[in-house]
């Protein structure tokens, strides 16, 4: 699965949010949010998305890329 990095930065940016920040919010790795920011990393498991979007208050399946 992989992450929407534009959606990602701009999820961020509206809750104001570093890399840092999110990553004590969501439990996952600042390594993998920074990844995943900069489009490097090609997959990420369906947990970490989760995790992530709950941190954003968003669906999942958003984040992933669905329903924008």
């Amino acid at each position: 699965m992989k992450i929407n990095n534009k959606l990602l930065i701009s999820l961020m940016a509206a809750h104001e949010m570093t890399m840092a920040e999110l990553s004590r919010e969501s439990g996952v790795s600042t390594k993998t949010i920074q990844l995943a920011v900069t489009n490097v990393q090609q997959s990420v498991s369906k947990d970490t998305i989760i995790k992530i979007a709950r941190a954003l208050n968003v669906d999942p399946i958003r984040l992933e890329g669905g329903k924008q």
